[in-house]
């Protein structure tokens, strides 16, 4: 029997929640009685003993895939999809760091970002949301298009956690994307309730108005308004933004790592054990 057909096999299995079965088919695989396995036959198998939050097994898988020097983007995400299910954000993070060194011609994608922002952000803590916001950064540095998920679970985490300034900040930067206001809208209200009051917006015009948000229009009402993305775009081709510089190290938010943090990410949990905890 060919791989690919062992792979078609492996896969209906798993869907259909016969792991053990599943499991038979690869040591038959193993042993010869097919064609071998490849990188993609230890995915299905790695994706389906992390669903059961198997970790040894998962890990055993992982460790097969570089022992082989069959690493890819699609291994990586896979495995850091079982890493971050698993509940375990540093050894996801640590995965992501050393491919950065030891697989310098792996090209991380969306899914990658998204994997690791998504996670994090589920762990609903400032320091999650902080680690996150700067894998946002250094997706934007990479160029790579963000997508809507990871946006949504971004700004609701960043506003939950961050506050007001570094959430039009991030809105602001995907506004610059060339995403529509309607995507947006939906967060809209929860931004709203973080806005500072229009006393304080007024008492530094500058600062707010590069952030999108402007005293209410009203008299009857001290809530702050947000300014129109077309409006928002157009103060950014004047200047009115803050540079590159500013909009990556916001006041109280940091939007990339320094080159010690990624080093301790690499190598931090090997070196503290597994009571070592990130988060």
């Amino acid at each position: 029997m060919g791989t690919r057909t062992c792979n078609a096999l492996l896969s209906a299995l798993v869907a259909l929640g016969e792991l053990s079965s599943a499991t038979r088919v690869l040591q038959a695989m193993d042993a010869g009685a097919a064609e071998p396995p490849n990188a993609y036959t230890l995915c299905i198998m790695m994706r389906a003993h992390g669903g059961r939050v198997d970790m040894r097994r998962a890990e055993d898988l992982w460790q097969r895939l570089e022992t082989q020097g069959w690493i890819d983007t699609v291994g990586l995400n896979t495995w850091l999809q079982v890493c971050l299910s698993a509940g375990a954000p540093a050894r996801a993070l640590q995965a992501f760091q050393r491919a950065k060194v030891d697989l310098p011609a792996l090209r991380f994608d969306t899914v990658t970002f998204g994997t690791l922002i998504n996670g994090l952000t589920r762990l609903d803590t400032r320091d999650s949301t902080q680690r996150a916001l700067q894998l946002w950064g250094e997706m934007r540095q990479l160029r790579l298009p963000p997508d809507d998920a990871i946006v949504s679970a971004l700004l609701a985490a960043t506003i939950r956690h961050l506050g007001a300034q570094s959430a039009l900040r991030l809105r602001a930067d995907v506004l610059s994307l060339g995403w529509p206001a309607a995507q947006l809208q939906r967060h809209n209200a929860a931004l709203l309730a973080a806005l500072p009051s229009t006393s304080e917006v007024v008492a530094d015009l500058p600062k707010w108005r590069a952030l999108g948000v402007r005293p209410a229009s009203t008299l009857a009402s001290e809530q702050a308004e947000l300014i129109s993305p077309s409006e928002q775009l157009a103060l950014a081709d004047n200047g009115g933004e803050p540079d590159d510089d500013e909009q990556l190290d916001d006041d109280d938010v940091r939007w990339t790592t320094t080159a010690s943090d990624e080093i301790f990410e690499r190598h931090g949990w090997n070196q503290m054990g597994s009571s070592w905890r990130a988060f």
